[in-house]
């Protein structure tokens, strides 16, 4: 037993109280409040564990009062490299309000939590003992990890492949090709992207075949209301036009030509290009899919707060000089987030004067915009689509009822 503090910041810290040698599992306890600035005090300590850590690494939460974005995807990233070598992260005392946020991030399946540590490590060591199974022991882990290894626009492949496997075992399917098709009717009656569906799929908890609807007892909710345009009756079937509605208030409230609209990539992590206007097409392809904190809007991501950068300070050269060559000198990206919650994704404007900043006037109207926007993506992942989940489901069971017949 040991009871180190191993790295702290004046309202973080973590403590390794537990680390049993080689083959065993290592226990961490925080304390304080996860945001951006300690998550990297806590990945340090992470990637030091689990360099001791064969079995997997046990994350006392019980004494963290506030878990940010940031500090969300630091654990789910921990947890994806942790997977890809078939050891576990595995989360003890996680209060209400942190295991909001991991879900709101889209981690809940990769990060399990458990009331107290010693069920942790009951977990753990049983999982020890089990044979590790490919695809359907680290789930979304191994499809993330095959599709990092592709170009940006084959990556989505392997989580609809995933997708087409995990729908045909569920409801006895015996061709991919009707799996597919089933997926894709759902798509298209929901207007949905198929890798937004299907990562949907993945991400929820599985729906028993028999029962005949998969959210029983589910309230739908009205969608938000919207000031800062005029609100369409198109917007909840095509979240595509709500997103350019967004872009185009954004913009003319920074009085800009150009901008671009990104959402969280809850498959790969980081953000994904929506919507654009302006944009050059090789610009579209550098940002159309972002991670880390380089760049403005990654970093307006992970902090939560709006973020104004000076091109010569992005450190992308290539992004930089793209956008140098077409007169451009700084980039403002606004988080899209509402209270208590990780951002839903950044929309950021483009200038040609260096540095520009929101006014106090501007800054309060795309607060407006950002609480607003990210309230509705809410409500559009909790009824939108899980509107078509329901709809892929009912349709699998008749699928599956029509083969047995």
């Amino acid at each position: 037993m040991r009871d180190d503090v191993c790295l702290a910041t004046p309202h973080f810290q973590v403590r390794r109280v537990d680390s049993a040698g080689a083959g065993d599992t290592v226990v961490l306890t925080a304390a304080g409040e996860l945001d951006a600035y300690s998550s990297t005090t806590l990945l340090t300590h992470l990637l030091d564990a689990i360099n001791v850590a064969n079995v997997g690494v046990v994350l006392d939460l019980g004494r963290v009062t506030l878990v940010s974005a940031a500090g969300a995807r630091t654990l789910s990233e921990t947890a994806a490299t942790l997977a890809e070598s078939g050891r576990r992260l595995l989360l003890a005392r996680c209060h209400a309000t942190v295991r909001d946020v991991i879900r709101y991030v889209g981690a809940p399946h990769t990060l399990p939590s458990h009331p107290s540590v010693a069920a942790a490590l009951a977990a753990s060591r049983a999982e020890s003992r089990q044979p590790v199974e490919t695809e359907q022991a680290n789930g979304l882990a191994l499809l993330r990890q095959r599709a990092r290894n592709l170009p940006v626009t084959l990556r989505t492949r392997p989580l609809i492949a995933g997708t087409i496997d995990e729908l045909r075992e569920r409801y006895e399917l015996s061709e991919s090709d009707a799996a597919f098709t089933l997926l894709r009717r759902s798509s298209q009656r929901y207007n949905l992207k198929l890798h937004t569906l299907a990562l949907a799929f993945l991400s929820a908890p599985p729906a028993r075949p028999g029962q005949p609807l998969w959210f029983g007892g589910r309230h739908r909710e009205a969608a938000p209301s919207i000031t800062f345009t005029t609100p369409s009756r198109e917007w909840p079937h095509s979240r595509g036009s709500f997103l350019g509605a967004v872009l185009r208030s954004t913009m003319s409230i920074m009085d800009s030509e150009v901008g671009y609209l990104q959402l969280a990539d809850h498959f790969l992590g980081g953000l994904q290009l929506e919507s654009q206007h302006g944009l050059p097409d090789e610009l579209s392809q550098s940002l159309s899919h972002v991670g880390g904190t380089d760049s403005a809007c990654g970093a307006a991501f992970y902090s939560g707060y709006p973020t104004t950068r000076s091109l010569d300070h992005e450190l992308d050269p290539s992004t930089r000089n793209l956008l140098h060559r077409e007169g451009l000198d700084s980039v403002h990206s606004v988080p899209l987030l509402t209270e208590g919650h990780p951002a839903a994704g950044v929309v950021s404007t483009l200038h040609r004067q260096p540095a520009t900043r929101a006014t106090p006037v501007q800054a309060d109207a795309l607060n407006v915009v950002a609480t607003q926007s990210a309230a509705w993506l809410d409500w559009y992942q909790q009824t939108v689509v899980l509107d078509a989940l329901e709809h892929l489901h009912n349709a699998a069971r008749q699928a599956r009822a029509h083969c047995g017949s």
